[in-house]
């Protein structure tokens, strides 16, 4: 299975999220590893998917200060989390900054892992999807 579909939640003021049931059924033993992306939001990685993005990541040469500063930022942010009896992850402070997550999230699907973005900032980003148009986007795949 992947992680599909598109949520509305809200984060409260310790910053716990109810990560959403259909997506908490992806996650390996109730594990979520949470960290920034290179987009304005926060990454949720689990199981397979997460070990082998994660050796990725630690592949990559170590001889390129370049490479080394993305490494250090990704790992030193990221948080393993471990979703609890309510359904919670945990959103870190450093992690709702990077994404700039206040209290509104929209979670999404994007098949090896989920994404958490602030309402907003998604919705600029899919008005540039559309705009481009779909089909010229879908060109661009390897498919």
């Amino acid at each position: 299975m992947a992680f599909t579909g598109k949520y509305q939640h809200t984060i409260d003021s310790k910053g716990r999220l109810i990560f959403p049931a259909r997506l908490r059924d992806q996650l390996e033993d109730n594990q979520a590893m949470l960290m920034p992306s290179p987009d304005p939001c926060i990454e949720v990685w689990s199981g397979a998917a997460w070990r082998a993005y994660e050796e990725s990541l630690i592949g990559q040469q170590k001889n390129e200060p370049g490479k080394r500063d993305v490494i250090r930022e990704l790992f030193g942010a990221a948080h393993d989390d471990t979703v609890d009896s309510q359904g919670r992850i945990t959103i870190t402070p450093e992690l709702r900054e990077h994404a700039g997550i206040t209290k509104d999230v929209v979670i999404v699907g994007t098949g090896n892992h989920a994404e958490i973005w602030d309402p907003e900032r998604l919705a600029e980003r899919q008005a540039r999807v559309r705009q481009a148009g779909l089909s010229n986007l879908f060109e661009g795949l390897d498919i």
